[in-house]
């Protein structure tokens, strides 16, 4: 029962360190897509702009979201692992 606890609280932190990074992907690509979306706002738009601009948004956002989470999820885990080094040495 205590190893399942620690199992459990490993997989919540990674779950975490997966969602903070999933936020941070999302914030990240509002700012890369910015510009194409105000290009989209204006009625002086070709129609390509403006059809492109919610497509680039969900292509972006589901590739920006995944990577971020990854991305977060083996920066937390090296983190740990340096942290585990530097201690074993003292």
């Amino acid at each position: 029962m205590i190893r399942l606890k620690k199992v459990l609280k490993i997989i919540l932190k990674n779950f975490l360190a997966l969602i903070c990074g999933a936020v941070f992907g999302a914030a990240i690509l509002l700012i890369f897509l910015k510009p194409i979306l105000y290009a989209a706002i204006p009625k002086d738009a070709g129609l390509a702009v403006i059809a492109l601009a919610p497509a680039l948004l969900v292509i972006y956002g589901i590739i920006f979201t995944i990577g971020g989470g990854i991305l977060a999820v083996i920066l937390y885990n090296l983190i740990l692992i340096l942290k585990k080094l530097r201690k074993g040495k003292k």
